[in-house]
């Protein structure tokens, strides 16, 4: 499923330059507790993003897509190892204790199971991706789903440099280039 070019140095980083279409996951964390916000600042979604790399250090998670919200977040995943639930965890764990002694609460941040769903077709893929990045706009944040700095929607559009963690390929391969995704990512909004 995934290929490797040879080179002196070894990148940690996956390249799925010549990969096939991934079988993914999304997920939604569980609730916060009694609907508190998870992610209160731009430091916490920082901490949070920084945990991303790690995802596929760990557990070789790669990502597809992300978005952060106040009170939850969305990831699009694709578990190769199939380690969802583990990474999830961590995931999860590592960021609430960071936010706990952040602001100086203890306990409990999340409550319940994550939800998650496999997505094996390609076109499911890319409404997926779509749909994570235009939960800004649904909810309000945002007029236009590339103005809310806090998802991929960004790099697929070459607003910004592609973190090495985001993969963008398999769904931009679909679209031909990113002027099309963006088109569509227009449309599906009623832009």
């Amino acid at each position: 499923m995934y290929s490797s070019v040879p080179s002196l140095r070894r990148s940690p980083w996956p390249d799925h330059s010549a990969s096939t279409t991934p079988a993914a996951t999304t997920t939604s964390p569980p609730a916060a507790v009694s609907a508190h916000r998870i992610l209160t600042d731009d430091n916490d979604r920082l901490d949070f993003l920084g945990r991303l790399p790690q995802l596929y250090q760990r557990f070789g998670v790669v990502i597809h897509a992300y978005c952060l919200m106040d009170t939850h977040y969305h990831l699009e995943l694709e578990t190769p190892a199939g380690h969802l639930s583990r990474s999830i965890q961590w995931l999860n764990e590592t960021y609430a204790s960071s936010f706990n002694r952040r602001h100086g609460r203890s306990g409990y941040l999340f409550q319940g199971r994550f939800h998650s769903v496999v997505i094996e077709a390609e076109s499911h893929l890319s409404a997926l991706t779509r749909y994570i990045h235009l939960n800004p706009v649904r909810a309000g944040l945002a007029a236009r789903p590339w103005k809310y700095v806090w998802s991929s929607c960004r790099a697929y559009l070459g607003m910004e440099q592609r973190p090495l963690w985001l993969t963008t390929s398999s769904v931009l391969t679909r679209f031909g280039r990113t002027a099309v995704y963006w088109f569509s990512v227009n449309e599906t909004a009623g832009m």
